[in-house]
């Protein structure tokens, strides 16, 4: 079963975070409940001031707030996970203008006073509001109320499977044509070679296994770094592994408007799925260089730079004797992008495009 507080990962780097978790009560019944799920869950809890007035021992280490909709539109970008203790009508009045997509609003779960309910309202599959209802309901004893149709049908869910893989998803569009097709009794295609999904025996009966990505037809499941025109159909859910790693060189103060529309020219051209980067790699010379450290951080990507002398130990298919003058190695994009790939094979060789060098080897 998936767990909420150890599913979220930052960005495509697949470093692990605990998930951020805020407790909201407004009565003094939910805010001892509250505390034992802030407790035990390793959340925030927080209390409306009228309850830490009456009660200042459950209050103790909270955080009061005077009103619960500003106190919530403040803290819910801040937070991977919400539980509150009110009302449904009160949540849902609330939420709404501060909802956007499920792939971006956090997890939200409404729990009764006493416990006896934890509704996934928000988010249920890639904001793990399921799972967090679960283990709510698992410390107060209740029931976890999931209305989410394929989980109620017993049908895998893609958006779930593919956020525990690490798989980025291009185009929530697909999850929908997927989930819709399973529902409907289809068997949708599915071209994963290397099994990145994991679907286990049970799961894999529900879907038609194909050895290409020619010819996939909607509704389908693609798992691939690469982008094949196939994948652009509508109903086609690309699923992008986050296995490329980029080597990148650049002059010294080359701004990050200018490395990031490289790195996008260079995805584009070599037919590489935004998602599928796992990280950034340079020369430790680089390592204070202002624009490739902004492009990393606008894209959600890890920065590793490297010695010269573990670039030297990289054999590549474009020595530079110019580079090795200036920076002391044969070469940085195509070396860099090789470490980080654990050696492994270069897919895309260098490439220079307004003073900005780049490769791409795929994760060993």
């Amino acid at each position: 079963m998936e767990k909420f507080l150890n599913q979220k990962t930052s960005g495509t780097s697949g470093k692990s975070e605990r998930a951020r978790l805020a407790v909201w009560a407004l009565t003094p019944d939910g805010a001892a409940l509250g505390r034992r799920i802030a407790d035990s869950l390793g959340g925030v809890l927080h209390v409306s001031s009228s309850v830490a007035e009456r009660d200042g021992a459950v209050a103790d280490n909270a955080q009061v707030f005077e009103s619960l909709g500003e106190a919530l539109a403040q803290e819910f970008r801040a937070s991977d996970g919400h539980v509150l203790i009110c009302a449904a009508g009160i949540a849902v009045r609330l939420l709404a203008p501060l909802l956007v997509d499920k792939q971006h609003d956090p997890a939200v779960v409404v729990c009764d006073q006493a416990g006896r309910h934890a509704v996934s309202l928000v988010s249920g599959h890639l904001g793990g509001a399921n799972a967090l209802a679960r283990e709510v309901a698992g410390v107060t004893g209740g029931e976890a109320v999931i209305t989410t149709a394929t989980d109620t049908a017993g049908l895998p869910a893609v958006d779930v499977l593919a956020a525990a893989a690490g798989l980025a998803i291009t185009d929530i569009a697909g999850v929908r044509a997927v989930s819709a097709a399973l529902l409907t009794g289809s068997r949708p295609q599915l071209y994963d070679p290397e099994n990145r999904l994991g679907l286990d025996a049970d799961h894999g009966d529900f879907f038609e296994r194909v050895d290409s990505p020619e010819g996939l037809a909607a509704p389908a499941v693609a798992v691939d770094w690469r982008i094949q025109p196939t994948y652009a159909a509508e109903g086609v859910l690309h699923l992008a592994p986050p296995v490329v790693c980029v080597g990148v060189g650049c002059r010294r103060g080359t701004m990050a408007q200018t490395l990031d529309a490289a790195l996008q020219r260079f995805l584009t051209d070599n037919a590489i799925a935004p998602g599928a980067v796992r990280g950034l790699a340079s020369i430790d010379a680089k390592a204070d260089e202002a624009g490739i450290i902004e492009t990393a951080r606008r894209r959600d990507l890890s920065f590793t730079t490297y010695p010269a002398r573990e670039l030297n130990r990289m054999t590549v298919p474009n020595p530079s004797k110019c580079v090795c003058r200036h920076m002391g190695v044969e070469s940085v994009c195509e070396a860099a992008a090789k470490l980080l790939a654990n050696e492994g094979q270069l897919m895309a060789h260098k490439t220079v495009w307004n003073g900005v060098t780049l490769a791409a080897a795929v994760l060993k």
